[in-house]
This record gives C-alpha cells, structure tokens and sequence, in this order.
C-alpha cells in the first residue's frame, strides 16, 4: 500500500451503529461481539475499498464524511463504522488519530464520499 498525504474514498451506505455488536453471554460474562450484519457490512466495504486501491494515510489526519442524502440514521454513529474500516483495512493506523471530524449529508444516494487529509499537509500544504 502506497502512503500519501490524503485520499478520496467512495464507499457504501453506513450500518447503524445500533447494528454493529450484539451482547452474548459467554462463561457467565456478558460480551460485545460484531454482529452478523455488521461482519457483511465490513466484508461488502472492504471489497469496494479494495477496487479503489487507496492509500495509507500515516499519522494525524482530518476526515470529511459526506453521507448517502438517503441516509436517515444519526450522523455521528455513521462516522464510527467508516473509521473502524478504515483502520481495519490499514489506510489509517489508528481511528484516535482523527483529529477533525467533519459529518454532512450529501445529495448522492446511497454513496458515502470520504476525504482524508494528514495532519502534516494541513499544518503547511506539503506532500
């Protein structure tokens, strides 16, 4: 995976952050688990990324979310999905390292547009 200093995605629609783990009881301990729909979700995701053959943004960035205009979940919990994949799949080290966040809805439908942008190109405009 090459790195870059910034990266424009486009993926799916976002899982509710209500249907990503479900609570089980394992050896008397209650656990958090990723759901069926969310493992299809993430797999679903992970193939349109792969096709887009992004980059590995390193270190601090910001990150501009544009939503399916269709979308009618709660726009905070759809940023926690897409910042789960994209550490999961190694464009980003860490989702802690998201230092800006920015959430809207879009006029596309069911199309999710992210744009990441390193803390260092910010800071002082170079690659």
């Amino acid at each position: 995976m090459k790195t870059a200093s910034y990266a424009g995605l486009r993926l799916g629609r976002p899982i509710s952050v209500n249907a990503m783990y479900r609570s089980v009881v394992l050896h008397g301990r209650v656990m958090s688990m990723k759901s069926t729909k969310y493992r299809k979700w993430l797999l679903e995701q992970t193939e349109l990324l792969a096709l887009q053959n992004p980059p590995h943004v390193p270190g601090e960035y910001v990150c501009y979310l544009t939503l399916p205009s269709n979308y009618r979940g709660d726009v905070d919990g759809a940023a926690k999905c897409f910042l789960d994949l994209l550490q999961n799949s190694g464009v980003t080290e860490n989702d802690r390292n998201c230092i800006e966040l920015r959430v809207v809805r879009g006029i596309e439908k069911n199309v999710t547009s992210i744009m990441l942008i390193s803390k260092k190109r910010w800071d002082d405009g170079s690659e």
